[in-house]
């Protein structure tokens, strides 16, 4: 069914006017969503939100790997729209995670089959207004990277930030741990 939210998800983030899309099971829930100015009912944004976002989410809640898969995209973001001791910026934000397909010959099986314990994708981030750290920026001009996410491991790969100063390539694995109560 369709959706609209609108308020403050939590207090250190802006207010915003979302409309959506649900469907589907707990078991399988797909979610699409993006910011909006106005709604069909007459709802208006607050005119502190600038930045611009779509969202497409394939969930699993109740599984050992809830998260399917991601399509995420925000234009005109300022970091210090979230928190006010962050570096001005304006970033541009595209994430976009799927499962990999595994391909099985035909004689076992016609079609791909899906692995959902992992998904690769990719991240890039674009700042049009980069500035250097003393005038209260992020001289970050851009920063791309390949993604693979599988289990408690996020794999960064082909990963390039350019800077206001020069270009930083690398390669990374972060290892994630259960939180402990």
């Amino acid at each position: 069914g369709e959706f609209t939210y609108r308020g403050q998800p939590n207090q250190d983030l802006p207010k915003v006017l979302i409309q959506g899309n649900l469907s589907g099971s707990l078991q399988d829930l797909r979610i699409q969503a993006q910011s909006v100015a106005k709604t069909n009912d007459g709802l208006t944004a607050n005119p502190e939100q600038q930045a611009s976002a779509d969202m497409q989410l394939h969930l699993a809640p109740f599984s050992g790997t809830p998260l399917r898969s991601a399509r995420l995209k925000i234009i005109d973001l300022n970091p210090q729209w979230i928190n006010q001791h962050a570096p001005s910026a304006m970033l541009d934000i595209d994430l976009d995670l799927q499962p990999p397909k595994v391909q099985v010959p035909a004689k076992i099986m016609p079609t791909p089959v899906v692995q959902t314990t992992a998904l690769n994708g990719e991240i890039r981030i674009r700042n049009r207004a980069p500035q250097t750290i003393d005038k209260q920026g992020l001289p970050l001009k851009s920063f791309t990277s390949a993604l693979e996410w599988q289990a408690d491991q996020l794999t960064l790969r082909k990963t390039v930030l350019e800077l206001l100063s020069g270009t930083v390539a690398a390669e990374s694995k972060l290892q994630f741990r259960p939180a402990q109560l």
